[in-house]
């Protein structure tokens, strides 16, 4: 993939991790599919209604994104890979591998799914 589409999948990634987009709900909603899951480094599945309801609760997770990577599954479907990082309310730095799936539909890209692992002794 050249590195401008995974230039491009970082941003969106990124957006989705802004206070600003966050604010700004109907933005933020039309960039996840009605069929949108996430399996969260928590350990909770959440649906697009359940991220919707708890916007302004998200964690708050370091940016840049590390070890990105774009992979493209087939055409009009992408599998993206990072690691994120998060201080957590006590200061402890807890990262999390992570995994999206986004999917072109009607020439836009739409996030369907998104897994985050947590990791422990992650070496750099």
């Amino acid at each position: 993939m050249d590195d401008h589409l995974i230039d491009k999948f970082r941003a969106l990634e990124e957006s989705l991790l802004s206070e600003t987009l966050r604010k700004q709900p109907e933005k933020y909603a039309a960039l996840l599919a009605e069929r949108f899951t996430e399996y969260s480094s928590s350990g909770q599945v959440y649906s697009k209604q359940n991220v919707m309801d708890s916007l302004e609760t998200l964690p708050d997770i370091e940016v840049p994104l590390k070890h990105f990577a774009a992979t493209e599954l087939s055409p009009g479907s992408v599998l993206v890979t990072y690691e994120s990082a998060r201080i957590t309310d006590t200061g402890n730095r807890e990262r999390a591998l992570r995994s999206s799936i986004w999917i072109n539909t009607n020439d836009s890209w739409e996030l369907l799914f998104h897994q985050g692992s947590p990791v422990k002794d992650l070496v750099e």
